[in-house]
C-alpha cells in the first residue's frame, strides 16, 4: 500500500524573514512596521523594509503589537445605527486617512442596541486596545467614557454638531457648523424675497439637536434682516411620499402657504419636493426649496437642488489629525477644533 506524500507544513512567516530579505536588523523591522520613529532609520530604510514586508505577505500580529506598544494598529469609529448619505461620506474620508496614518479602520453601529448590549460591545471594543477612537454624542455616555478610560483608552475624540456633547464628554472635539447652515439658508431665501419660510425637522431623536441650532440659525437671518412680517414655521416630516402628500394637501392649498422652505438635509428634501410638483406646484416658481449636504442625488434631481455643503473631505482629514496627535503625544492645533465653513450651493430649486 503506497504511503501518500505528505505536504511540508510552512513555518508561520516573523519579523526574521522580513529583516533577512531586506538586509536589516530586526529592530529596524520592528521600528518600521510599528511606525516608531527613529533617528537611525532611514525613508529609503523604511521604504525598503514596507516594500519587503507587503511582498512577503507579513503582517504584525495585532495582540502581539497591543501588548508591545500598549494599543493595537486599530482605530474605531463608533456610529449610531441611522447613518445618512453624508454621514457615509464622512465616514469614508476618515477610513481614508486612518489607512493613510499606517492604522486599521473598524467601524462600530451602536443604534437599536440595548444599554446592556451597548455595554458588552463598549467592553469588546475596549479589551481590543484600539490606538484612537471616535464617537458620537448618542453613541456613548459619561460613564462609557470613563469605561474606556480605565481600559486604557486615552485617545478619545468627539464627533458633534458644534458644541453638542463637548461640555458634557469634555473631549478634543471635530465640530460641524449647524448653526451657519440655517442662517445661510434663511438669508438666501429672504434675499429672493421670501416672507413666509418653513423648515422641515427630522423624525429622527438624535438629529433633534442639530436641527434646533439650525432653526436658530434662520432665525437669526431673519432678525438680522430687519424686515417686518416674515414668519416661519417648524413641519415635522418622516421621509415618506404619503406623509409628504398629507402636507401638501393639508397646508399647501392655503393663500397663505410658506414659499421658501428649508430642509433638515437633502433626503428629507426629496419627498417633498416630489409631492410639491405631484400637486402642480412649480419649483421655484411657487415654492423654494433648500437642503443641506450636498449630497451627489442633489445636482440629479428635477429641479436641481439648492443645497448647503460641508466640506466632508476636510471634517475626515481633521478628526484624523487629532487622533494622529494624540496619539504621537503632540498638542492639538486650534484650528483642528473649531467649526469648518459651510457653503451655500445655488441650483434651480430656488
Amino acid at each position: 500500500m503506497e504511503k501518500k506524500q505528505q505536504t511540508p507544513v510552512k513555518k508561520p512567516l516573523t519579523s526574521a524573514d522580513v529583516a533577512r530579505k531586506a538586509g536589516v536588523s530586526r529592530a529596524t523591522v520592528s521600528y518600521v512596521l510599528n511606525n516608531v520613529q527613529n533617528n537611525h532609520v532611514s525613508e529609503e530604510t523604511r521604504a525598503k523594509v514596507l516594500r519587503v514586508a507587503q511582498e512577503l505577505g507579513y503582517q504584525l500580529h495585532s495582540s502581539a503589537q497591543a501588548l508591545r506598544k500598549g494599543y493595537s494598529n486599530e482605530i474605531c469609529i463608533m456610529h449610531d445605527l441611522q447613518t445618512s448619505v453624508n454621514d457615509a461620506e464622512i465616514q469614508f474620508y476618515m477610513q481614508q486617512n486612518i489607512q493613510r496614518m499606517g492604522y486599521v479602520p473598524v467601524h462600530y453601529y451602536m443604534g437599536g442596541l440595548s444599554e446592556e448590549r451597548r455595554k458588552e460591545l463598549l467592553l469588546q471594543i475596549c479589551a481590543r486596545r484600539p490606538a484612537a477612537l471616535f464617537v458620537m454624542p448618542g453613541c456613548i455616555t459619561e460613564d462609557g467614557i470613563e469605561q474606556a478610560r480605565r481600559m486604557g483608552i486615552q485617545h478619545i475624540v468627539l464627533l458633534t454638531a458644534e458644541e453638542i456633547g463637548k461640555d458634557t464628554f469634555r473631549l478634543p472635539t471635530v465640530s460641524l457648523p449647524t448653526r451657519e447652515m440655517g442662517y445661510l439658508a434663511g438669508r438666501h431665501l429672504l434675499e429672493l424675497g421670501h416672507r413666509r419660510l418653513a423648515i422641515v425637522k427630522p423624525f429622527q431623536e438624535r438629529h433633534i439637536p442639530a436641527f434646533e441650532h439650525r432653526l436658530e440659525g434662520m432665525k437669526r437671518a431673519i432678525a438680522e434682516s430687519g424686515k417686518e412680517g416674515i414668519s416661519l414655521e417648524v413641519f415635522s416630516l418622516h421621509m415618506e411620499m404619503q406623509e409628504a402628500h398629507d402636507l401638501i394637501d393639508k397646508r399647501f392649498q392655503q393663500e397663505d402657504r410658506p414659499t421658501g422652505i428649508y430642509t433638515f438635509n437633502d433626503e428629507y428634501a426629496l419627498p417633498l419636493l416630489a409631492a410639491l410638483l405631484d400637486r402642480g406646484f412649480r419649483i421655484p416658481q411657487d415654492v423654494a426649496l433648500v437642503g443641506t449636504d450636498d449630497v451627489f442625488f442633489s445636482r440629479f434631481v428635477r429641479p436641481a437642488l439648492t443645497t448647503i455643503r460641508f466640506n466632508n473631505a476636510a471634517i475626515g482629514e481633521h478628526a484624523t489629525e487629532i487622533a494622529a496627535k494624540l496619539i504621537q503625544g503632540e498638542p492639538i492645533p486650534e484650528t483642528l477644533t473649531q467649526p469648518l465653513t459651510v457653503e451655500l450651493i445655488r441650483r434651480s430649486s430656488t
